[in-house]
């Protein structure tokens, strides 16, 4: 087992230290989120929760206040600006850093690692001087903050492509060079496209984007990749896919809807009632009905999609098992692991 592990070069310690560092590192950001819904101004404390920050206080919200609804929107286009300029400028570096060798490829890689092993804030205040007295030509206010998050945010991105091409090695490359390819069509058939993860795994852990935003992120890339790269989807294609899946979407919003009726009949004939009183007299302890909702959850989710299952049952289930103790949250979990476990099960 430890030579196939060494063989393998992948280490289970290694990979859990790696994880419990990047849910720390984001530790402090749910922090910041779970503090924006206090009810007060305090900074350092949990206080109770509400969206007076948001749209509640009609001087000080983000929606209502003109000079916080202007540095939101000025965020946001920060935000994108950066991701647009700083992605294709990275990915690049980082192909050219990693075909590079030499004494001078060192040093360039060493430079690349300056705004990550040095302190953000010590490099930030770097970056404020040079942009402020050495660049003095630059206009001020959203270019100069532009040009700072470009140049700090372009480490990051090389150090991830790099990582990514280091992971997937020269093998793919030589191989397509040894069926006659150039370097150029290498690099753009072969590349490319594997280099796809690296902005779903890169959005998510540097809390860019959240998992389905991730997904739309690897979307776009291999959309660009499609139409503009490789000119291999049309226009007409596209139209295809996106009538598709507003068919699909159909789909599943019928099933919500139909469940909603379902939801509604269980309401208005008492079958929670009904199926309440038949447990209960089945099972009079908390532990055994909770085993029933197990086995229960488990069967349907076998043969039907957790969606439906969810609006049809909790309407139903929550009431009864909370007369019995049971925590919402604990029987939230109970549903989302069982309806998961149904539906990768056959049939």
């Amino acid at each position: 087992m430890r030579s196939k592990r060494r063989r393998s070069g992948r280490s289970p310690v290694l990979a859990m230290l790696t994880w419990v560092y990047v849910l720390w590192s984001l530790l402090p950001i749910l922090v910041a989120v779970r503090i924006s819904f206090n009810d007060g101004k305090s900074r350092s404390a949990f206080q109770p929760t509400s969206f007076r920050w948001y749209w509640g206080d009609r001087a000080e919200s983000v929606w209502q206040s003109d000079s916080l609804h202007t540095a939101m929107v000025n965020t946001i286009e920060l935000a994108v600006l950066c991701m647009v300029i700083a992605t294709p400028i990275g990915v690049a570096m980082a192909i050219g850093l990693h075909r590079w060798r030499g004494r001078a490829a060192n040093a360039a890689n060493g430079l690349m690692l300056v705004p990550i092993v040095t302190p953000e804030l010590i490099f930030g205040v770097a970056l404020f001087l040079v942009f402020t007295q050495i660049y003095s030509g630059v206009p001020s206010g959203m270019t100069r903050q532009l040009l700072g998050h470009v140049t700090f945010s372009l480490s990051f991105v090389v150090v991830i492509i790099r990582g990514r091409l280091a992971a997937i090695g020269n093998d793919y490359e030589e191989a397509a060079r040894d069926l006659g390819a150039s370097r150029m069509q290498a690099l753009r058939l072969v590349l490319l496209p594997m280099l796809a993860p690296v902005f779903v795994i890169g959005s998510i852990v540097g809390g860019i984007a959240t998992p389905t935003e991730a997904a739309a992120i690897a979307v776009a890339y291999t959309l660009i990749l499609g139409v503009v790269i490789y000119r291999s989807i049309s226009f007409r294609a596209i139209f295809n896919c996106a009538v598709s899946t507003t068919m699909i979407s159909a789909v599943v919003m019928l099933t919500v809807a139909t469940s909603q009726m379902f939801a509604w009949i269980t309401v208005q004939e008492q079958l929670g009632t009904f199926f309440s009183t038949t447990l209960s007299a089945m099972a009079d302890s908390r532990v055994l009905l909770l085993l029933l909702t197990n086995v229960l959850l488990l069967i349907l989710g076998m043969f039907m999609e957790p969606l439906p299952i969810m609006l049809v049952m909790a309407p139903i289930l929550f009431p009864m098992l909370a007369k019995f103790g049971v925590d919402p949250v604990h029987l939230g979990v109970v549903f989302v692991l069982n309806l998961m476990i149904g539906m990768i099960t056959p049939p």
